[in-house]
């Protein structure tokens, strides 16, 4: 028997009984039973939301992260010293556009200490945004010859000759520009800056993956 009272610090210490025993010399000794228990701590870890621009290849935080974590996730209900000391993330996506709960934490460690928790993960949004892609119109000249010469709506679809019309600034991975539409013509002799306007482009499958800015280009009509 002891005079010291039983304690118990982690979860996996209990359940632990304890007897009790009550005596003195007047009076007949008592016992009483009891159980001691500690129940888990309800903790709360939520993922941060993150936010990246389009660039052909799968983007998250996907991993397990044993440093940095509160770049990653928020922390709720710890107690004492106990600290996170690693989380687990899995989410990625490659296209343009906001995935609710994409990101979710999950197989928290806080270390040893992790069984003395009641954990809940909380997912997060991932965010891709659109990448900038520039496409400028390559300048064109003509010797007069009494019609209109440039661009008239016309529309490439052929890598050797959209390459011929426009350059491109701004693709990602394997993108290619595959089709562009141009317009812009003029009949007598002058320089025409801004003539030749593009619009229209697509990125085969990718095209709402980018946010496109034109460039015009200037047509020149020279003399004959």
């Amino acid at each position: 028997w002891s005079t010291t009272a039983p304690s118990i610090t982690h979860v996996s210490e209990g359940p632990l009984a304890v007897q009790v025993r009550a005596s003195n010399a007047n009076y007949d000794t008592v016992y009483c039973n009891y159980t001691l228990t500690i129940t888990q701590k309800a903790l709360t870890i939520a993922a941060q939301a993150k936010t990246y621009t389009y660039n052909a290849s799968a983007q998250g935080p996907e991993g397990t992260y044993t440093t940095g974590l509160d770049t990653y996730v928020e922390v709720t209900g710890l107690v004492g010293s106990d600290v996170l000391t690693s989380i687990t993330l899995a989410g990625a996506q490659t296209n343009v556009g906001v995935y609710t709960g994409e990101i979710v934490p999950s197989a928290a460690a806080i270390g040893s200490y992790t069984t003395n928790y009641d954990i809940t993960y909380t997912p997060a949004d991932l965010t891709i945004h659109q990448k900038e892609l520039t496409i400028t119109v390559i300048d064109q000249q003509f010797v007069y010859n009494n019609d209109a010469q440039g661009e008239n709506n016309a529309t490439y679809t052929h890598a050797t000759e959209i390459a011929s019309k426009v350059s491109v600034e701004g693709l990602e991975g394997s993108d290619a520009l595959t089709s562009i539409k141009l317009n812009g013509h003029q009949t007598a002799v002058g320089e025409y800056t801004g003539e030749i306007v593009a619009s229209d482009a697509t990125v085969g499958a990718n095209t709402a993956n980018y946010d496109i800015s034109y460039v015009p280009g200037k047509l020149t009509i020279t003399p004959r």
